[in-house]
């Protein structure tokens, strides 16, 4: 299957420093239990692909928005000094995802319905190891497998935060990425 043009985009990267602050949990965060967690990422991704292939731009847009990072979600993973660093890049691809929205939907319609979904525990997977090790291991990420009518395919990590799943990009890269900046780039 050919590389989509605008899946990239949803790939939202969200750099995490080491320094980043423990998210307090809600009552029901607390309450949940991993096996809801797990459902819990399920129903958001599939509201989310529902969201974006639906014909109307305004409920693509609020799909959009549900699923990707938010300022304040950048600064609960980061703190606000790396937030402030990378804030603009995420924001550029988020706008770009939210200004080609039609594009994204017929990515995702070409793709076709979603046939199964897997969602696990990134923490369990050695693929992640170490990008997750400069995540807090109180903030739960998992990663998505789901199949479709023409294939199927993983797609990176998601958050919960505060009652929220926020797709998170390439945490296996993340690491690497906050290693070679520059102190300019800072």
């Amino acid at each position: 299957m050919p590389r989509m043009k605008y899946l990239p985009l949803l790939s939202v990267s969200i750099f995490m420093s080491s320094c980043a602050p423990v998210q307090e949990k809600t009552e029901q965060d607390v309450e949940r239990t991993p096996e809801q967690q797990l459902e819990f990422v399920e129903k958001a991704y599939r509201a989310f692909y529902d969201g974006v292939r639906s014909e109307d731009e305004a409920t693509r847009l609020a799909a959009i928005d549900e699923m990707l990072p938010k300022k304040p979600d950048i600064v609960t993973l980061l703190g606000e000094e790396k937030a402030a660093k990378v804030w603009e890049m995420i924001n550029q691809q988020l706008s770009g995802m939210r200004e080609h929205n039609a594009e994204v939907k017929k990515e995702f319609d070409q793709r076709g319905d979603l046939t199964a979904i897997t969602v696990k525990s990134a923490r369990d997977d050695e693929h992640f190891a170490d990008g997750l090790s400069i995540v807090s291991a109180e903030i739960p990420v998992f990663h998505i497998v789901d199949k479709t009518a023409t294939g199927g395919g993983g797609s990176s990590c998601y958050v919960i935060l505060e009652e929220r799943v926020v797709f998170v990009r390439e945490l296996e890269e993340i690491k690497d990425y906050l290693e070679r900046l520059k102190p300019d780039d800072e």
